[in-house]
């Protein structure tokens, strides 16, 4: 079973992506900030994360940066509602594996993450 960390500050949106993926066949935990991904991705390490590109203490960008120090081999899908191609083409040289548009189209989600996982 692959481990999923979602990384979203809106806190029910989040448990709505961890609660679908969980009811889909993975193992999904939550982080609403860069501090709290942190901690999750130092105490153990999962195959993908969803990473929500503007965060309250941090951006997508410097925690991809940062995730790639540690766990190199994870997957990474980003997510925003804007979305330019400067930001993409940046999130791509880092190592992320896709994009996703918010709001989220949930069979999307899933088909995106079972390509990648």
């Amino acid at each position: 079973m692959e481990s999923i960390l979602v990384i979203e500050d809106d806190f029910m949106f989040c448990k709505l992506v961890s609660n679908y993926l969980n009811k889909n066949g993975y193992k999904a935990v939550e982080a609403t900030d860069g501090h709290a991904a942190k901690e999750q991705l130092q105490q153990r390490s999962f195959d993908l994360v969803l990473v929500d590109y503007r965060l309250p203490d941090t951006n997508g960008i410097d925690l991809v940066k940062w995730i790639k120090t540690q766990q190199a081999d994870t997957k990474i899908i980003m997510m925003s509602r804007t979305i330019d191609e400067e930001l993409k083409n940046e999130a791509f040289a880092l190592g992320v594996s896709a994009f996703l548009n918010k709001p989220l189209n949930p069979p999307e989600l899933l088909k995106l993450v079972q390509q990648i996982t």
